[in-house]
């Protein structure tokens, strides 16, 4: 599905990367204020209604494209030979932008040709992986970590309204791995707790360490437990296995992010993961949050309280036919690939065609009277190897736990 879009990319001049093309026209000082002004109130453009918030969106996203067209020659090279550019879609619509296939970050000898600010001006490098496999990189400049501050932070208070208590993050901590987009993501929430503590030291995790924390933390915080689904299963089946069972607390979070598949390709079924999170840690399934998130873009799909994945306003995710991607799926509940605009990266064009197949269960306000598009992950496309923070941390742990237990024999 991708090999051809690769392979026209591999082509372009290898010099393209180094032009810069500039307009004056583009006043990027204004773009970045009213930008800002909207990513700063997503409470707000949340309550919108429909036409407002489209228009908005619609906006963000021209004026984004504009800007690396007009900025990036390699990706006006590209947008050329599909004999797209902003006047295009400016007259036909932003489903029009040309997408840039999520492999493309993998590809380390051509990934930088993507970047539209210069290389020496990065100042985070991401990764999807941290412990082996193929990492897909996402490099960000200033502007656009100031964005992903704003936006990360605004989603949180927005959605868990998070601003106290106590986390404890299954998962190595930022110092541990600082290039694992993951845990980068949950550092974000980190910074709205009063205490903490990471718990995967080595990538070695002891259940009994856990539940002693969190007893510790009892009637002095509110208790929230943070990590990808496959480790906090882990702690359930310790607690089924011993009959042990705890009562968190009335605004208590469970926060994951990482998918619900292992690196065996056996999957964590959704409702059983949730009732075992009453039985035996004492909440009720609103105060359950999955996330959805690529290293590649500035934002996550978080669950409101009714467990539905909003969208950011700002954001646009198309839902296309599998065997002809110029198809738009617009049926509710129907699937196809998922690609999305993102409108707050200036460091690439944020217009990606992902390797997911999903489909956007709801067509209008949710019960929790947020109104967003909702997106629901289904799988990956056939043939795409299985591969994100989660499946690798859960690897590499199970490989350093094997390596333990035979020294020990």
């Amino acid at each position: 599905m991708f090999d051809n879009t690769i392979t026209r990319f591999d082509s372009m001049a290898i010099s393209n990367m180094a032009t810069k093309s500039s307009n004056s026209d583009f006043d990027l000082g204004s773009y970045l204020i009213d930008l800002r002004a909207n990513i700063g109130n997503v409470g707000h453009l949340l309550r919108l209604d429909r036409q407002e918030q489209s228009r908005i969106r619609d906006e963000l996203i021209k004026e984004n494209f504009t800007y690396h067209y007009l900025n990036n020659a390699f990706y006006q090279d590209f947008c050329r030979e599909q004999r797209v550019s902003p006047d295009t879609i400016l007259n036909e619509g932003i489903e029009h932008i040309p997408l840039i296939p999520v492999r493309m970050f993998k590809d380390r000898k051509n990934a930088d040709l993507l970047l539209t600010t210069p290389e020496d001006e990065m100042e985070l490098e991401i990764f999807s992986t941290g412990t082996s496999g193929i990492p897909s990189i996402a490099k960000r400049d200033k502007e656009s970590c100031d964005n992903l501050a704003l936006i990360l932070s605004g989603l949180y208070r927005e959605f868990f309204e998070i601003i106290t208590g106590a986390g404890l993050f299954l998962c190595p901590s930022p110092a541990e791995t600082p290039e694992m987009g993951m845990v980068r993501a949950f550092n974000f929430l980190s910074g709205l707790l009063e205490d903490r503590t990471y718990l995967v030291e080595r990538y070695h995790f002891v259940a009994e360490q856990a539940l002693n924390i969190l007893k510790g933390w009892e009637d002095l915080f509110t208790r929230h437990i943070v990590g990808p689904p496959f480790m906090i299963n882990r702690l359930l089946k310790y607690l089924e296995e011993n009959n042990m069972r705890l009562e968190l607390d009335e605004e208590s979070k469970i926060i994951m992010l990482g998918g619900w598949n292992r690196f065996t390709g056996e999957q964590i079924p959704r409702e059983a993961f949730d009732e075992s999170c009453t039985e035996y840690l004492g909440i009720g399934t609103h105060q359950i949050r999955d996330m959805y998130g690529l290293v590649e873009r500035n934002f996550l799909a978080i669950e409101c309280e009714k467990n539905m994945k909003h969208l950011p306003p700002w954001v646009e995710i198309v839902i296309r036919n599998l065997d002809n991607q110029q198809q738009v799926i617009r049926e509710t509940g129907k699937a196809g690939l998922i690609t999305l605009l993102d409108p707050t990266n200036l460091s690439y064009p944020c217009f990606i065609e992902t390797e997911d197949i999903g489909h956007i269960p709801l067509d209008g306000l949710c019960s929790c009277r947020r109104l967003s598009q909702t997106i629901h992950f289904e799988a990956r496309v056939a043939g795409v190897e299985l591969g994100c923070c989660a499946i690798n941390l859960d690897r590499y742990m199970e490989e350093r736990e094997i390596t333990r237990t035979c020294d020990t024999l």
